[in-house]
């Protein structure tokens, strides 16, 4: 491990400090000399670490004790000043970005006069990725999830989406863009040693992804590499809202009220009870030749140009605003959606329904609901069923 990682952990970090401090003090007259333990002072099980990491040396070991010194006091030194100087930058960038997402007076109007001239989600959902060519859908599936409700009245809001097919077809681009610049958090397989519900069967809980982002959103890439237990405590946590845990003869459930945008490349190995979860179950597929050549012409006529709001800093206010917006469902509308619902269900003639495949109907307009600020209307939960199934349906409620 490069040392200034090392100098990253907090534990070995203090006792570096102290080290150095010591060492720039004093002189040592011979190669023997050192510091022990105790001068820092410093837990002994940490300061073997670091020995044995080859960060300090023991100098001299006796039946009195023993004496330590930095095997180099200057590298130590520039690996401590390295971590101070961007972690001083860091700081200095997250307070220029809390600055820039501040909500002013001003953008409060601009985002009132947008939705009177706009659809919101055809207006906003170009804002993800402005960069990222022919993911409509995806783009607006992944806007729907970022707006979705979280689960106050005891109906699961939250809104889950997996992009899953081809490699190479933006799955990836799409979703970094949104940890990077909506701020939430990404694991994949590679990224997590206690995979997305956690581990107990050592002495310790060490929490996963689910439980860590607990009504927060999660960006999961490349679900089809983790492994089964993690897409179980997945469907746990969409379910009901928690995991568990099991380990040493114990079991701990944990909440998990987390929202989910994944990506996968294959999703042959997924129950048909986790998929079916999903409120939006997207195949992503390489364009053909002539879609593709299109897409090739604008990512060319677009390289080392500036795109507008790529930052993304505009799209996130407006969803801070619209965050604690809980859209109004009058009487007369829920009586019409119920219609609705039951129509759809008779049109596609099926012996046995499943009423929760129903409620992502709800969810999602609610959600659109939400991105026009406004109550929610018939029309947004028939648009939720024409991009969930691009089904074409009934547009009038019969009485």
């Amino acid at each position: 491990m490069e040392l200034i990682e090392i100098v990253k952990k907090p534990e070995y970090r203090d006792i570096l400090k102290k080290a150095v401090k010591v060492e720039q003090s004093r002189e040592w007259e011979r190669d023997t000399d050192g510091w022990s333990y105790s001068d820092l002072p410093a837990d002994p099980l940490k300061l073997n670490k670091l020995v044995q990491k080859g960060v300090v040396a023991i100098k001299l070991s006796t039946n009195s004790g023993t004496w330590y010194r930095l095997v180099s006091l200057e590298e130590t030194k520039n690996a401590l000043d390295q971590l101070e100087d961007a972690t001083r930058e860091n700081e200095e960038a997250f307070k220029k970005k809390i600055s820039l997402l501040t909500i002013t007076e001003e953008d409060v109007a601009e985002f009132k006069r947008i939705l009177q001239q706009h659809d919101g989600l055809d207006y906003w959902h170009q804002y993800i990725n402005p960069k990222l060519e022919n993911m409509e859908i995806e783009k607006k599936a992944t806007l729907i999830s970022l707006a979705s409700p979280k689960d106050r009245f005891g109906d699961r809001g939250r809104i889950h989406v997996l992009l899953w097919g081809d490699p190479a077809t933006g799955k990836s681009t799409l979703v970094r863009w949104v940890k990077e610049k909506m701020g939430m958090s990404l694991v994949s397989h590679r990224s997590t040693d206690v995979g997305l519900t956690g581990d107990m069967t050592g002495e310790e809980i060490t929490m996963g992804a689910l439980p860590i982002n607990h009504k927060k959103l999660l960006i999961i890439e490349e679900l089809d590499k983790f492994k089964g237990h993690d897409r179980a405590g997945l469907l746990e946590c969409m379910e009901d809202g928690e995991v568990t845990l099991t380990g040493g003869g114990k079991q701990s459930t944990f909440p998990a009220e987390t929202t989910t945008v994944c990506t996968a490349n294959r999703i042959e190995g997924f129950t048909p009870e986790l998929i079916s979860r999903f409120d939006f179950s997207i195949e992503c597929r390489i364009p053909n030749k002539e879609k593709g050549m299109q897409i090739m012409t604008k990512i060319v006529d677009g390289w080392f140009r500036e795109k507008g709001e790529y930052d993304g800093i505009k799209l996130h206010k407006f969803l801070t605003w619209i965050r604690d917006y809980e859209p109004m469902i009058s009487d007369d509308v829920r009586d019409k959606i119920a219609k609705l619902l039951a129509q759809y269900i008779n049109k596609r003639n099926v012996k046995e329904i499943d009423p929760r495949q129903y409620e992502r109907f709800m969810r999602i307009g609610i959600a659109i609901a939400r991105l026009n600020h406004r109550e929610l209307k018939l029309d947004d939960v028939i648009r939720a069923i024409e991009l969930t199934n691009g089904d074409v349906i009934i547009n009038k409620v019969e009485d």
